[in-house]
């Protein structure tokens, strides 16, 4: 059925998940999100390892960061004063 996670390790879908992104150009290596082991499996796990559907939340979360408050979450943290 679609959208319903392969018989595949939690180890495998990591890695699977995380060359299709690569690949795909929906994450690189200097995003702000944050490409680790630790980030990419909290949205695994979040949509119980299905890859569509955790390809599908990190697409919005990637679309949210850039859109939140008409410049983006990067942006907002820049005008952020510490001593405020």
């Amino acid at each position: 059925m679609p959208g319903e996670p392969e018989d595949h390790s939690h180890e495998e879908t990591l890695k699977i998940f995380r060359e299709e992104v690569f690949s795909e150009g929906l994450l690189h290596e200097d995003d702000t999100l944050g490409t680790d082991d630790e980030t990419l499996l909290r949205f695994l796990r979040a949509r119980k390892f299905d890859l569509v559907a955790t390809k599908r939340m990190l697409i919005d979360c990637q679309h949210w960061r850039q859109t939140v408050e008409g410049v983006g979450i990067d942006e907002l943290y820049r005008r952020i004063d510490p001593f405020d």
